[in-house]
C-alpha cells in the first residue's frame, strides 16, 4: 500500500510537472510569438523609416544634381557673354585705333600739302591775334576765334600781300583790293576738321586749291 500510494504520488507529481511543462512551454511559445509579432513591427518600421529617408536623399542628392547642371549651365552663358564681349571690345578697340590712325595720317598730308603749296605752316603764329595756327585747326582754341579775328587774318594777309605787289606802282594801291573771286572769309564753321580747310566759298563754286593763292600768300604764314 506504501508503494502503491508512492507510486501515486509520484504520477501525480509527474502529471504536475507535465501540465507546468505544457503551461510554460505554451506561455513561451506565446511570448516567442508574441515578441516575434513586435520584432517584425519594429523592422517594418524601421524599413519605412529607412525608406523614406533613402527617398528624401535621393530627391536631395537629384535637387543638388539639377542645381549643378543649372550653375553649370549659367556658367557657361557668362563665359559666352564674357567672351562675346571681349571681342566685341577688341573689334571697337581696332577700329578706334584704325581711325585714329587714318585721322593722323590724313592730318599729317594736309599739313605737309599746306606747307608745300600753300606756305603755311601750322607751326606759326596767327598774325591778327598771335595764337598758333594749329591750335585753331585742332583743339577748342578755334572757339575763341570766330568770325572777326578771321577777318581781320583775312584781310591782314590779303592787304600786305597788295601792298606788297603794287606799293612799287602806286601808293593808292596800298589800299585792300578786293579779289572778285572771293566775295567771303573763312568762318569757324568751316575750321571744324582740318579736311575743310579750303571750304571758302565764292560766289557760284567753292574756291579751289588755286583760287586760295589769292587768300594767303605764300611764305605770309
Amino acid at each position: 500500500e506504501k508503494a502503491a500510494a508512492r507510486e501515486h504520488e509520484l504520477l501525480q507529481k509527474i502529471s504536475s510537472l507535465e501540465m507546468q511543462q505544457r503551461k510554460a512551454s505554451k506561455d513561451s511559445e506565446m511570448l516567442f510569438v508574441t515578441k516575434t509579432a513586435q520584432l517584425r513591427e519594429d523592422l517594418a518600421r524601421s524599413l519605412a523609416e529607412q525608406k523614406s529617408m533613402k527617398m528624401e536623399f535621393e530627391r536631395y542628392i537629384a535637387s543638388m544634381e539639377q542645381r549643378k547642371a543649372n550653375e553649370s549651365d549659367q556658367q557657361e552663358d557668362l563665359v559666352a557673354e564674357v567672351d562675346s564681349l571681349k571681342r566685341k571690345l577688341a573689334k571697337v578697340t581696332k577700329e578706334r585705333d584704325d581711325l585714329q590712325a587714318r585721322a593722323a595720317k590724313q592730318i599729317e598730308e594736309l599739313e605737309k600739302l599746306l606747307k608745300s603749296r600753300k606756305g603755311i605752316d601750322l607751326d606759326a603764329q596767327c598774325k591778327a591775334c598771335g595764337a598758333p595756327l594749329r591750335a585753331l585747326f585742332r583743339t577748342p582754341e578755334r572757339k575763341r576765334h570766330k568770325g572777326s579775328v578771321w577777318e581781320r587774318l583775312h584781310s591782314a594777309e590779303t592787304e600786305a600781300s597788295t601792298a606788297h605787289k603794287y606799293s612799287s606802282e602806286s601808293p593808292l594801291s596800298v589800299s585792300r583790293v578786293p579779289n572778285p573771286l572771293v566775295t567771303s572769309t573763312i568762318t569757324p564753321s568751316t575750321m571744324q576738321s582740318p579736311s575743310s580747310v579750303g571750304a571758302i566759298t565764292t560766289r557760284s563754286r567753292h574756291a579751289t586749291p588755286r583760287d586760295l593763292k589769292t587768300t594767303f600768300s605764300a611764305g605770309q604764314m
